[in-house]
């Protein structure tokens, strides 16, 4: 996460945030919502790429806000006042976004987050598993080496992931495995090749 942004700027992004959930999400619409258990995936991606909310946990050399992690809960916070399932698909980018900032590359960072910046993708996390719950040391979800010649070209990813927030609707998936080298993380993009 970065350093932050100013409080006046905060508590700007909350007020838009409120005057547009006033305006495409009253009461109403949230019940039918709800009642139909309906994901409004177009509202929560309006939020990210139009509103700019994923420019909040983005860092700034990427085209990002810098937010830290106490914006990053305001936000979510004042989201899950209006609504708790648009408050999980907003989170759940930033969460999917986590192992990028941290454990990535410069190069991998610059594509990844460069793209969220600019795209406004949405993002699911998949680490939780039928046996292993999120208990991470007990993945059973294998990254197999693609290999030609010498050189890595890729990885096969075998297991079963769930309760995956924007899992039906993401742009991009972490999916957390078990790679030859010990735990790891990918990111699929959802039009990759075998992908469910």
């Amino acid at each position: 996460m970065g350093t932050g942004i100013d409080r006046d700027t905060l508590e700007l992004v909350l007020k838009t945030l409120r005057e547009f959930a006033a305006d495409q999400l009253p009461e109403a619409h949230l019940l039918e919502l709800d009642a139909k258990d309906e994901f409004p995936e177009d509202i929560v991606r309006f939020m990210l790429a139009d509103l700019g909310v994923s420019l909040l946990f983005i860092p700034e050399e990427y085209g990002g806000m810098g937010g830290s992690s106490f914006d990053v809960y305001r936000i979510c916070e004042e989201l899950a006042r209006i609504d708790l399932g648009v408050a999980t698909g907003v989170f759940a980018t930033f969460l999917g976004s986590d192992p990028i900032v941290f454990g990535a590359t410069e190069d991998q960072k610059a594509h990844w987050m460069t793209r969220l910046a600019e795209e406004g993708l949405l993002m699911a996390y998949g680490a939780t598993e039928p046996e292993a719950g999120s208990d991470l040391a007990a993945l059973r979800t294998t990254a197999t080496r693609v290999i030609d010649g010498n050189e890595i070209t890729g990885y096969i990813i075998n297991g079963n992931k769930q309760w995956i927030s924007n899992g039906g609707f993401a742009d991009l998936y972490t999916i957390l495995a078990m790679a030859p080298d010990g735990p790891t993380w990918f990111i699929v993009e959802r039009d990759a090749v075998g992908f469910e």
